[in-house]
């Protein structure tokens, strides 16, 4: 059986580009936000996860037409009953 490794190297680049970063610049981000080089790594990956996941689910939602709302909204189930009384 082999051990899964949870290590992930990095190959920092000379200058930072839109998919590269440089150490310096890490260094720099980390010192700004107070964390170390991994924790700072951590918070951009969680950062760039959630910005995707949000965008994901307005994507979902921005794709639904009116009409397909109306009809979601016809087949919901419908309320039965009356209110016997008010809590107010």
């Amino acid at each position: 059986m082999t051990a899964i490794s949870n290590t992930l190297p990095l190959r920092f680049q000379e200058r930072d580009a839109l998919s590269r970063v440089s150490r310096e610049s890490l260094r720099k981000l980390a010192k700004e936000l107070g964390f170390n080089e991994t924790q700072t790594v951590h918070f951009a990956l969680a950062r760039l996860r959630d910005e995707l996941e949000a965008r994901q689910a307005t994507a979902l939602t921005d794709d639904i037409t009116p009409a397909q709302l109306a009809a979601i909204r016809r087949a919901a189930p419908k309320a039965k009953g009356k209110i016997l009384s008010s809590l107010i």
